[in-house]
């Protein structure tokens, strides 16, 4: 019996917003119950085990999915039955280890963590574990599926809890053996147009990529495995040394290059608008776009003066190119704000800060 193999249990417990045709629908694929006995087993909201034996990478899978659409699910370790013999110096010699067992190390936590009754409030919300380091090296040549320049080191962190409820992403660093950023692109002839526009832009930026083809229809292969794990069922999958965007945007994947390999990929255009965000010395800084009538922008560079932080501001309405800068950057509000390749998702001047700091402390 393998170890990293688990029993995968509704608890009876579901969001409120749930939409339970859909929940039934999750839950009947995910098992060998039809979606009428599923919505049946909902409405009881009774305890049931959907699967009773399978290997942690479909487990967490089956997790994610019933999970998004509001079903608690819990995981719990398959039984494991020891026969003693009556002869204890000889013993069977070990299976030998799939080559995901290899990649993964298994540990589990003494510590059984205690369940809440169905009468408790759900609130599935991601802890930091202890983590765990992952390394896997793919074997074959440059620029085929498994290359020998890369070096995944996967950090899961607690992703071998076994009594928690909920899931950790695993995060992804690219590496070739040099130590330098490579990048690895997945995808999927499933994935439609937007996977077709990753692979145009890069192909057309011509970026050395390792591109790894995912069938979504297939959970045995590899590749799916692999790609269910590092991004959750997300497509197109870009990884870039130490950062991941999974998504078609270029102004994302301009910042994800920029960030592990320069200016060396940028287009001639994006060139000169990502050199205003950098001082003579080649230092990220802080680069606002905002315009006068932006009162957020105002007061940002207010904040900015006050700490004595140095900041360059871009007024896109004295550009003569505004509408090429403003599809360029993907700018759609203000104040808009980068240090270096890196687009801030807040704004407020605390965050601000706190990002510059940590930017200046590399």
């Amino acid at each position: 019996m393998e170890h990293n193999q688990f029993k995968v249990i509704v608890t009876g417990r579901y969001k409120k917003d749930i939409d339970l045709a859909v929940a039934a629908e999750r839950i009947a694929t995910n098992s060998e119950i039809t979606p009428p006995q599923a919505l049946a087993l909902m409405q009881a909201r009774e305890e049931k085990i959907l699967q009773s034996r399978v290997e942690h990478v479909k487990a967490y899978g089956i997790k994610r999915s019933l999970q998004d659409v509001g079903v608690e699910i819990r995981l719990e370790p398959a039984s494991i039955f020891l026969t003693p013999t009556e002869n204890k110096t000889e013993q069977a010699p070990r299976p030998k280890k799939t080559w995901l067992q290899k990649i993964f190390s298994f540990k589990r936590n003494k510590t059984k963590k205690k369940q809440p009754s169905p009468a408790e409030t759900v609130n599935w919300q991601p802890a930091s574990q202890r983590p765990v380091k992952i390394q896997y090296k793919h074997k074959n040549p440059r620029y085929s599926s498994f290359s020998n320049a890369i070096v995944l080191l996967i950090f899961a962190a607690g992703f071998w809890y076994l009594y928690n409820n909920f899931y950790t992403q695993a995060e992804v660093y690219a590496y070739d053996e040099d130590g330098n950023p490579t990048v690895m692109v997945f995808t999927s002839s499933q994935c439609g147009a937007a996977c077709d526009a990753v692979l145009r832009e890069i192909k057309a930026r011509k970026v050395p990529a390792e591109f790894i083809k995912v069938d979504q229809l297939d959970r045995h292969d590899k590749n799916y495995r692999i790609w269910e794990t590092l991004a959750a069922g997300k497509l197109p999958l870009i990884i870039a040394g130490q950062q991941k965007v999974t998504t078609s945007s270029k102004q994302q994947l301009a910042s994800l290059l920029g960030t592990n390999f320069g200016d060396r990929y940028l287009s001639y255009f994006e060139k000169p608008i990502y050199a205003k965000h950098f001082n003579t010395d080649g230092s990220a800084a802080i680069a606002i776009y905002g315009t006068q009538w932006c009162a957020p922008c105002t007061l940002l560079k207010q904040q900015l003066k006050n700490d004595g932080i140095q900041f360059t501001y871009i007024d896109v309405d004295k550009i003569s190119n505004k509408q090429a800068v403003l599809s360029t950057m993907e700018i759609q509000g203000y104040p808009t704000v980068w240090i270096g390749y890196q687009r801030l998702k807040n704004t407020k001047f605390g965050r601000v800060k706190s990002a510059y700091n940590k930017n200046q402390r590399k």
